[in-house]
């Protein structure tokens, strides 16, 4: 277990994987007003509805989390906007997301477009310019060749690359140095995490920011804090979380 030294330190770098994911409904306005205080920053995935509005969802389809089928890009967003996300929310568009973000006080909120079409990513930064988050928002890919195409097209954000590895980490950090990207993320999950723990220490040695994505177990969270990452993208926020505080969100 995290000790209190731990989760202090811990909780200036976490990032709230899709908003709030585990405990309560991802992407939700709702579980965004139930963060902890002391959130910052958070990861959402941006997608299209049939008729070009961005919004929150992971998946292709709306199978998982809502009470309705088939792809999100086959819903209008208005249809979108009707289905219950389980158990108890509503699909949210970008940008009212990102107009919650803002009156809670987020310093960042990172939008991973899974979409690879370029209207996806034109679309989401019409979003992000039209609510005024351009200094708070960062653009998430997994490829360099995106993390390229995006900083064409957005000179007035920042970009992130995920799944940064051994066999791609000297690339990136080309691509950091030219400033093209302003930080790099490991693979998801614990046992990638643990398995790449020297990633950190060669990107931070080159002076560009780097952290974990995504952690659960309080293991690989005390290893990522030992390691020094910049930032923690986390499943667990309870772990971090002191008891008066999980008591008060029960």
């Amino acid at each position: 277990m995290l000790d209190a030294a731990q989760r202090a330190a811990l909780r200036s770098r976490a990032v709230a994987h899709r908003g709030r994911h585990g405990d309560l409904p991802e992407h939700a306005l709702s579980s965004l007003a139930r963060l902890p205080a002391w959130i910052t920053m958070v990861e959402i995935d941006v997608r299209l509805s049939r008729d070009g509005v961005p919004v929150l969802m992971h998946d292709k389809t709306v199978d998982r989390i809502t009470d309705g089928r088939g792809a999100v890009v086959d819903h209008s967003v208005a249809e979108l906007e009707a289905l219950t996300l389980l158990p108890d929310a509503r699909v949210a568009r970008l940008e009212a997301y990102l107009e919650a973000c803002r009156a809670r006080g987020l310093e960042e909120v990172w939008l991973h477009v899974k979409v690879r079409r370029e209207e996806a990513l034109t679309a989401t930064l019409a979003t992000v310019r039209s609510v005024g988050l351009q200094d708070r928002c960062v653009l998430l890919f997994r490829s360099g060749a995106r993390a390229l195409r995006a900083h064409a097209l957005a000179r007035d954000l920042r970009i992130g690359l995920l799944a940064t590895s051994r066999e791609n980490l000297a690339e990136r950090v080309a691509l950091a140095r030219f400033g093209v990207v302003a930080l790099l993320a490991t693979p998801g999950g614990d046992e990638r995490y643990l398995s790449e723990r020297g990633v950190v220490a060669a990107a931070r040695a080159a002076g560009v920011r780097v952290g974990a994505s995504v952690l659960r177990g309080a293991s690989a969270h005390q290893a990522a804090l030992e390691d020094g990452c910049d930032f923690v993208v986390s499943d667990s926020l309870h772990l971090l979380e002191a008891k008066a505080d999980a008591d008060a969100l029960r």
